[in-house]
């Protein structure tokens, strides 16, 4: 059912995504935690468990962490703005977030810098079905209700697309359903929504349906390195050698888990059985590709493309997000890997 048919102001999609830092006035930064020899880390997801996070449990469950003097407390979430403002406040050692959230962040003061790359591009576009809609370029968005999310970047990257098509927001019905639009495309009372190929596509393949999704990077947005690893700047000052160990141990994660492909589903499995294994099986294909570019080939898993990264804060500034130039490089860091 749609929950919120508000369109939303240049103001709301400016102030939404990142929560407020006002938090921070409830403590101060914690420091990790010292347990028989072992630093236990504290890592805070930006969604529910999937095989999106495969390095991640085969990297707990291979005891690589362990190896490298670390305990891992993976804790999930159904709030993707939640790790920024959680890492910021110490409450959160490691977590993970949209760079452009991490840049929003960065000029709010929240102390938070990027630190590894989990996917290399910029996968997000409008899903729609073949059989309904169909929508494949932005000229075909003229007339149709679209649901985007309330991420910043979303909103930014669905009007770069219509500026690109000589399109504008008079010319679609826009809504507002949350994180549900996928699933409100298949049950036929969206025509398109905000999408990623590991999330709502796949939902909708699984459900014996046929996805069709625009990518916004090939209409006229923008391409960076999608969802990053972040820290609190305290916390890198202070534990280096920490980071490098837990980058170290979640690419022996990611290494195996390419190599048994089957054996990380169960260790995910095992750690979170209420998901579906065929479903993430599926997850699990979609996002292999992902990981891997030229680019990592030639610096390594987890690269972060700072001139990428510069692109976008560039973006964003153009288009109001951001109120002063940002430099990249002083957000984003591939020290650690």
């Amino acid at each position: 059912m749609l929950r919120d048919t508000r369109r939303f102001s240049p103001g709301a999609r400016k102030l939404a995504g990142v929560a407020t830092f006002a938090l921070m006035a409830l403590g101060g930064l914690a420091l990790p935690t010292q347990a028989q020899d072992k630093t236990t880390i504290q890592y805070q997801q930006a969604f529910a468990p999937s095989a999106a996070d495969l390095p991640l449990y085969t990297a707990q469950a291979k005891g690589f962490f362990e190896e490298e003097g670390i305990e891992v407390t993976i804790r999930s979430s159904q709030d993707a703005a939640n790790a920024v403002t959680l890492v910021g406040i110490g409450d959160a050692d490691i977590g993970i977030s949209y760079p452009p959230d991490i840049l929003l962040a960065h000029a709010k003061g929240i102390p938070v810098m990027g630190i590894w790359a989990k996917y290399q591009i910029n996968p997000m576009g409008i899903v729609s079905l073949e059989d309904e809609a169909n929508i494949a370029t932005p000229a075909d968005l003229k007339g149709k209700r679209i649901g985007l999310t309330p991420l910043p970047i979303d909103q930014t990257l669905f009007d770069a697309v219509l500026d690109n098509a000589g399109l504008t927001r008079d010319d679609v019905e826009i809504f507002n359903p949350g994180f549900n639009g996928g699933q409100m495309v298949g049950e036929k009372k969206l025509d398109g929504a905000s999408a990623v190929p590991w999330y709502e596509v796949d939902q909708l393949k699984a459900n014996g349906m046929k996805p069709v999704l625009m990518e916004y990077r090939e209409h006229g947005g923008i391409d960076f390195p999608f969802m990053t690893l972040i820290t609190n700047r305290d916390f890198a000052e202070t534990n280096p050698e920490v980071l490098k160990a837990f980058l170290r141990a979640l690419r022996k994660g990611f290494e195996y888990s390419k190599e048994h492909p089957q054996e990380a589903l169960d260790f995910l499995i095992e750690a979170e059985p209420a998901l579906n294994r065929a479903s993430q099986e599926l997850t699990m294909k979609t996002v292999a590709p992902m990981r891997e570019t030229e680019a990592t080939a030639e610096h390594g898993l987890g690269y972060l493309d700072i001139g990428e990264l510069q692109q976008l804060a560039d973006f964003l500034y153009a288009r109001d997000l951001l109120e002063d130039e940002v430099d990249a490089g002083d957000v984003f860091t591939n020290e650690y890997r």
